[in-house]
């Protein structure tokens, strides 16, 4: 299926700090995740120039390794026994392809609208994958969107942060209270960790732009702007039911931390805007 909300980058999002608290060396920071009456933690982990989470949105077989030297996260797949590296290069190399792929559709889409499912399948095969529906749906749903300002200089759970509204043409909103990443109390060198994850965050998004805009999703530059910044609170409506993700607190590691590793055993697969 496709990624909801590009998964490397919802991934990466799930961090958020109060400004009062003394500068760390390390930090933890926990969030808790609600869907459907369920309710799971999920903490983002920051030291030496990583940032990692383990079970992303409460997957526990997901986890996700930023490196701020080099600029790359790995999404790890324990479920599939696979690992992903998410580069600037591979994701200009993914939108490039994808676009050329997205002239093609374009032309075909009438008759592939008549294929039945194997025939439809096969031609995803063909396409490296692509699940033809879930496009289709994708085009959809991203048919224009409004991006608004809800709020400024909000307190959420005693962290300042700014709430923003992001409603992606057909589908539900999804509301963020953003803070910014200087308000961390982490040491110096932590505090730039995070705010290398918000710089990779902002550069996929720019190099996905192009082919976001091939499905009707045009974002502008002074928008991919306003959505730069640490979540506090995630209220995602889209599904059924609904996601929120809220801070509950920040501390220092309990036990030494130990970012996640890619076991010897697992395969690496290239960046793919869906599952």
């Amino acid at each position: 299926m496709l990624m909801k909300s590009p998964t490397f980058i919802a991934c990466l999002m799930a961090i958020g700090l109060a400004a009062m608290h003394p500068a760390r060396a390390a930090g933890v920071l926990a969030y808790q995740i609600e869907q459907g009456g369920k309710k799971s933690e999920q903490t983002l982990n920051v030291q030496n120039g990583q940032a990692w989470v383990n079970g992303v949105w409460g997957d526990k077989n997901l986890d996700v390794l930023f490196d701020n030297s080099r600029m790359e996260a790995i999404v790890i797949d324990h479920g599939r026994q696979r690992y992903i590296p998410v580069t600037d290069d591979s994701v200009r190399k993914l939108t490039g392809r994808l676009e050329g792929m997205s002239y093609m559709l374009k032309g075909l889409n009438d008759q592939l609208q008549q294929l039945n499912p194997e025939q439809k399948a096969k031609w995803g095969m063909l396409l490296d994958g692509l699940p033809l529906d879930a496009i289709n749906e994708a085009q959809k749903e991203l048919a224009g969107y409004e991006l608004e300002s809800m709020s400024k200089g909000q307190f959420a759970n005693g962290i300042r942060c700014e709430w923003i509204r992001l409603t992606p043409g057909r589908s539900a909103p999804v509301e963020f209270c953003l803070a910014d990443a200087d308000a961390f109390g982490l040491a110096e060198a932590d505090r730039e960790t995070l705010k290398g994850v918000v710089r990779f965050s902002q550069l996929l998004l720019q190099r996905a732009q192009g082919l976001a805009s091939r499905f009707g999703f045009k974002i502008s530059q002074k928008d991919l702007d306003t959505l730069a910044g640490i979540p506090v609170i995630v209220k995602d409506r889209r599904g059924q039911p609904s996601l929120t993700m809220t801070l509950t607190g920040i501390g220092a590691p309990t036990a030494r931390l130990s970012p996640p590793t890619v076991p010897e055993n697992y395969r690496s697969e290239g960046l793919k805007p869906w599952w």
